[in-house]
């Protein structure tokens, strides 16, 4: 691919130009062809405003991995019930951090709490935490929650906690429909079960299945069970289910 150029090299301004890039490599890319130099510059712009991973090269192309719209691969949500599909979606939003413009980090989240004048939302603290220094949070970012409805608000945080990476997010002016049911850890009979995860731009649900299972977790904290679902960065924050929609835990990622 060729790099634009201007017709009146007079009037060309290199810096206002977002495909130039002065003393940058080229990449390559699998038919022997390459980017121009200011591409590079371009796409990595792209990408970090986003809150994207800069890309793998792989196999002399660039290849995007781990990104925050990744969908389940095994997803199974239309085969839930419309019971256990309607109860869910009432109760599942989708949240984003932001440093300005810069989106740091999106999840799921749930509702679990509502009153008159606020809704109560439990998600990850991945949401909040400073990726290189997981025992800070960043105060100074922007949640923004994407509701059941399609629609759009701002986000307080109120609660977090960093070791069982848990936060509780407020919103106000909305009354949510349903919040989720929490149950004793011990009454928890369930094998099979759901993980469910809203996309934050689209506001799609999923779900992908699998099984409790009594291996440890990596993580240093006893209270968390495994499962064997595979879920994504998306994911991350949602409900874990049994097959009738009874809340079992949080999922996250290790």
């Amino acid at each position: 691919m060729k790099s634009s150029s201007s017709s009146n090299s007079e009037d060309y301004d290199p810096e206002n130009d977002p495909f130039f890039l002065e003393e940058t490599p080229f990449f390559p890319v699998a038919d022997g062809d390459v980017f121009s130099p200011g591409f590079g510059k371009f796409l990595i712009k792209e990408l970090t405003s986003q809150g994207y991973p800069l890309p793998a090269i792989i196999d002399g192309g660039m290849h995007l991995v781990n990104t925050f719209e990744n969908e389940f691969v095994d997803d199974i949500w239309s085969k839930l019930t419309k019971k256990v599909a309607s109860n869910v979606s009432r109760v599942v939003v989708s949240l984003a951090s932001f440093k300005g413009e810069e989106r740091i980090f999106a999840c799921t989240g749930i509702f679990i709490g509502c009153s008159e004048s606020n809704t109560r939302i439990l998600t990850s603290a991945s949401l909040v935490r400073i990726s290189d220094d997981e025992n800070r949070i960043n105060d100074n970012l922007k949640i923004v929650v994407h509701l059941p409805n399609k629609q759009q608000t701002v986000g307080t945080l109120q609660h977090y906690h960093l070791h069982y990476n848990v936060a509780i997010v407020s919103i106000k002016g909305f009354r949510c429909l349903r919040t989720e049911e929490f149950h004793d850890p011990g009454q928890i009979k369930c094998k099979k079960v759901l993980s469910v995860g809203r996309v934050f731009k689209s506001g799609k649900l999923m779900a992908t299945g699998g099984i409790l299972t009594d291996k440890p977790s990596k993580l240093d904290c006893k209270e968390l069970m495994v499962s064997t679902c595979r879920i994504t960065k998306a994911g991350i924050g949602g409900p874990l289910i049994d097959f009738d929609g009874n809340f079992v835990g949080m999922g996250c990622l290790c």
